[in-house]
């Protein structure tokens, strides 16, 4: 990681095979000036990509957070209706389920 730091320094100080890259800044500017905007349109492409599938997981979200709420709710109400027939009392000793078929 630290040689990474010294490369730009290694690099225009010295000369390497031949080639002197101190003397090649307008070569550079002028790579830097074509693929500039290359990279600038990559960069907003792979941004918006990212900002899109943030979106498509924030709406898969939200649909099973709704459905979860439903069941939650159904069997939150099966559970007080479970709670409703066993508390079904007919008599003395007819109670829970079997009070219902009293009745018919």
């Amino acid at each position: 990681m630290i040689l990474f730091l010294f490369f730009p320094y290694w690099f225009t100080t010295r000369s390497w095979f031949g080639v002197d890259f101190s003397k090649t800044g307008q070569i550079g500017d002028t790579i830097g000036g074509i693929l500039g905007p290359f990279i600038a349109i990559a960069a907003a492409i792979l941004t918006f990509l990212a900002f899109w599938v943030q979106f498509k997981a924030n709406e898969q979200q939200k649909k099973d957070l709704q459905i979860e709420r439903f069941e939650n709710k159904f069997y939150n109400l099966m559970e007080i209706h479970r709670n409703n027939v066993h508390e079904v009392i007919i008599g003395e000793t007819t109670k829970g389920r079997r009070a219902f078929i009293s009745m018919l």
